[in-house]
């Protein structure tokens, strides 16, 4: 909680700024030039990356002062590129991404990808899978698998896993009334092919 007395020397530190003498939008033109990846029609080619264990790494100025901050923070959020980093299908980072953008992922503007999902022998990974396909299935959540790489780390097939997971993402795209028991009922009959790596194609 800031004191009266450390407020007052913000406000104070803020008076005597050469950039807070500046116009609104000069101060916004520098916000973007430091936070703000260059991006083209193919996507940035630095996104921010983010990852379940180390969180969205937000630049220094935004953590410089609280009126920089608070001007600064959606130049950020909302006009640069993410990367998601997942493992084991866990959609902390893209929920937690969710949770700062403050917005439907639908209406980001930026381009939000999972470029990467790395599997390891974990419990729990096909939990993580439904619980993300659920998320989807709400619109809380996107469906990821647009240019992704999926990295097996125990020699299972990639391709063929890819190909039922773009099935399952693609059921639950296509079928947002369906209920969510009858998603589980739907989902239910890959789990044994998941587990086996048997897949049918």
């Amino acid at each position: 909680m800031t004191t009266s007395g450390n407020s007052a020397r913000l406000d104070s530190s803020v008076s005597h700024s050469p950039l807070f003498r500046l116009s609104a939008e000069l101060r916004n033109t520098i916000y973007r030039l430091v936070l703000v990846e260059d991006c083209d029609s193919w996507g940035c080619e630095q996104p921010v990356v983010i990852d379940k264990d180390s969180g969205i790494p937000e630049p220094a100025l935004l953590l410089s002062n609280k009126i920089i901050r608070s001007e600064a923070l959606g130049i950020f959020y909302h006009e640069n590129d993410f990367d998601c980093q997942v493992r084991n299908f866990h959609p902390a980072p893209v929920l937690l991404l969710q949770s700062k953008l403050k917005m439907p992922f639908s209406k980001h503007p930026m381009l939000i990808s999972i470029t990467s999902i790395h599997r390891d022998v974990s419990y729990g990974t096909w939990d993580n899978l439904v619980s993300w396909l659920h998320l989807c299935h709400k619109r809380q959540c996107p469906s990821f698998f647009h240019g992704t790489d999926c990295i097996s780390e125990y020699g299972r097939d990639a391709q063929a896993e890819m190909s039922v997971l773009l099935g399952l993402f693609e059921v639950v795209d296509r079928c947002p009334e369906m209920p969510s028991e009858m998603l589980d009922r739907v989902i239910a009959p890959m789990y044994l092919a998941w587990q086996s790596g048997a897949y049918p194609f």
